[in-house]
């Protein structure tokens, strides 16, 4: 046990003392140097996470002046395809729903819609009229629906993208 002298009334006072048993007085704390060293690798951390944020945000605003108006058009079109495939897929989940007997029984395995948003293949259960779960799967091209197996094989055995949270 290493003893350091008090600050106020110089007595020998061991360094893990928090007050002087003397007088009373507070001892100084002692930051090791493994605090420090933990402490400037936090602060080193932090400012380097700064600067770094702050490289990336100006390179890629200079990415995106550097953009063609072209290739602008081309990815607000994309940005717009997407919204429309997500809209039509929402918008066929909720009728497929509301065409059920028990709505809220019915659970998507697949919502998957074309390129131009003309086709949407959906695979779902629900409740029967017995009480039992029936697996559907419909294939709604521009608009009207198909449940024959003929038809999901022609439409739906191709590249779609996939839309299931639309379903909710």
């Amino acid at each position: 046990m290493a003893l350091i002298s008090c600050r106020q009334c110089s007595a020998k006072v061991s360094k893990d003392a928090i007050r002087c048993p003397q007088c009373g007085g507070k001892m100084p704390r002692r930051t090791s140097l493994t605090t420090w060293l933990i402490g400037s690798l936090l602060v080193t951390g932090v400012v380097s996470s700064i600067i770094n944020s702050g490289a990336q945000r100006q390179t890629a605003q200079q990415a995106e002046a550097a953009k063609t108006p072209e290739q602008r058009a081309s990815e607000a079109a994309t940005k717009n395809a997407d919204v429309l495939r997500y809209q039509t897929a929402q918008a066929t989940s909720l009728a497929l729903r509301k065409a059920a007997r028990e709505p809220e029984s019915v659970k998507f395995d697949s919502l998957r819609v074309d390129e131009s948003a003309s086709l949407v293949c959906a695979e779902f259960r629900g409740r029967n009229g017995f009480g039992g779960m029936s697996v559907e799967h419909v294939a709604i091209f521009k608009g009207k629906p198909d449940t024959s197996l003929a038809a999901w094989n022609k439409h739906c055995t191709k590249s779609l993208y996939d839309y299931l949270l639309a379903a909710g």
